[in-house]
């Protein structure tokens, strides 16, 4: 499925990081790194990054969409399950802006699933 044409215009000017880090009910974005010990017994961070890691730099991330649900057979006091999806560096731009713009989860899921 094709990206929405007023999702194509903005890709480009991607949405200001204090939107994107603001939970909502469309979910929100978080990046991590993953630490792997490698043959010779060093342990590396991934993604490798050369000098100063970016806070807001997708490609010194990886990324999860993650959004809360209500089910019945949650454990938690509110009755939420936080589930999570992993989002290329590619699409963080265009996740922020559907979350700024309070798109449905199953829309921004859909938008994942795209080629």
């Amino acid at each position: 499925m094709p990206n929405p044409p007023e999702l194509k215009s903005k890709i480009q000017n991607p949405i200001p990081p204090e939107l994107s880090k603001k939970r909502s009910a469309s979910g929100w974005l978080e990046h991590y790194t993953k630490n792997k010990k490698l043959k010779d017994g060093t342990i590396a961070t991934f993604p490798r990054v050369e000098g100063h890691r970016e806070p807001e730099e997708p490609s010194h991330w990886y990324w999860a969409y993650k959004y809360e649900e209500k089910t019945p057979i949650a454990k938690s006091a509110n009755g939420f399950v936080t589930r999570a999806f992993s989002v290329p560096s590619s699409k963080v731009y265009s996740v922020r802006y559907a979350i700024a713009s309070h798109w449905s989860i199953s829309d921004i899921l859909q938008l994942l699933k795209s080629c």
